[in-house]
């Protein structure tokens, strides 16, 4: 019921939003909460879809914010994350020690104490727009599936609100072109 509740909120609070960077932040913020996590972000895959940046983030109390450092950073880089981003995969490591040995800290998602991540692909017209990142600075974390699948719901309507707002933004600067040009003639 709470997950339900979640979604229905946060579906509520994107329609329409008057300023969907606060929106978006106070949905990772409620999910973050609900989910005991350290950190969660989005990151957004540039025009150009050679870079990615942190467009939004939500830390937990007495965690650092990364955000002016995930700024800019070459996809090619990060084959072991985007490759399965790319085909539309989860990235799914309940215990980063485990999974990654002495490789961890080797990727700009990971801090040297982050225990547990999860990357949830966001798609938009046929290809990767950019993902959720969730992480846990406290303990490992068995992701259950049901999580997953809500995580996977909230990304979707994140897009949607994301790919609006964009599509907001290039009409506008459309219309006020066509308004000064009928001015100057």
């Amino acid at each position: 019921m709470k997950i339900e509740k979640i979604l229905a909120n946060i579906s509520a609070s994107l329609v329409a939003p008057k300023n969907l960077g606060q929106v978006i932040k106070a949905a990772l913020e409620e999910i973050g909460h609900y989910l005991h996590l350290s950190r969660v972000y989005l990151m957004e895959i540039q025009s150009n879809e050679n870079l990615i940046d942190n467009t939004h983030e939500w830390c937990a109390h007495g965690v650092s914010h990364r955000q002016g450092k995930l700024q800019g950073i070459p996809l090619s880089s990060l084959p072991h994350w985007m490759d399965p981003l790319k085909k539309n995969d989860n990235v799914v490591i309940p215990d980063i020690k485990k999974a990654l040995g002495e490789k961890t800290g080797t990727s700009p998602f990971e801090t040297p104490n982050m225990q547990a991540l999860l990357m949830i692909p966001i798609w938009a017209h046929n290809q990767l727009f950019g993902f959720i990142g969730f992480e846990n600075l406290t303990n490992p974390i068995h992701w259950e599936e049901e999580e997953i699948r809500f995580l996977r719901m909230i990304a979707q309507i994140f897009r949607r609100s994301i790919r609006a707002h964009h599509t907001e933004e290039e009409l506008r600067k459309t219309r006020d072109q066509l308004e000064a040009v009928f001015t100057c003639i």
